[in-house]
């Protein structure tokens, strides 16, 4: 077997394999300090190298896996919360329709800008506002005002990482260190009290 060379030749074995197609292992890969690991573990095969590599995509997977569960959460409380809003607004409709006579209703006294107002109260909800499980409030508690308002621009309003830097004055990668030392954060409290937990058992 022919050794690799350099890095030109690791992306071209990389290519023509079917690694990248594993999601997982594409997102691993293409961070620029995870592949320079992967690199010379590729080109220098040591057992200190192979481990170190093993070591950081560990923790890539695990911050994947907090990453996705958070998402899930959201998601599911989104639309756990988009479905109230649907419940309490067609109660509220179906009130203001009633008639008090001579054809008219409550609807037709009110102003168009408490309509508005009533519509635009889902977007006004934050990031503890969607979050039930307690183990992931408790962990929100202890980001900085930054980190949290960097996950609630991220997972509530939906921006990108560019975005939110030209929002804030900042740059893509400065908002992904945030982004990452949050969800580290939070992955290290929230196992923090899973060990508790278990030893109050």
């Amino acid at each position: 077997m022919s050794i690799v060379a350099n890095s030109h030749q690791v992306k071209d074995l990389l290519n023509k394999s079917k690694i990248m197609v594993n999601p997982l292992l594409r997102g691993f890969l293409e961070d620029e300090e995870y592949f320079s690991l992967f690199e010379k573990a590729i080109l220098d095969p040591t057992e200190e190298n192979k481990d170190r590599v093993e070591e950081v995509f560990k923790s890539h997977y695990e911050k994947i896996r907090l990453e996705s569960y958070l998402k899930s959460l959201i998601r599911y409380y989104s639309i756990d919360f988009d479905k109230k809003v649907r419940k309490i607004r067609g109660r509220f409709t179906l009130s203001l329709d009633n008639p008090i006579g001579f054809f008219e209703s409550f609807k037709d006294l009110i102003v168009d800008e408490n309509a508005e107002d009533f519509d635009s109260e889902p977007e006004n909800k934050t990031l503890r506002d969607e979050v039930d499980n307690e183990l992931l409030v408790q962990a929100l508690d202890v980001l900085t005002e930054s980190q949290y308002k960097i996950l609630d621009l991220i997972y509530i309003k939906n921006l990108s990482k560019t975005e939110i830097a030209n929002l804030i004055n900042s740059s893509p990668q400065n908002i992904s260190q945030i982004h990452k030392k949050a969800i580290k954060k939070l992955k290290k409290s929230i196992a923090g009290e899973n060990i508790k937990n278990r030893r109050s058992v």
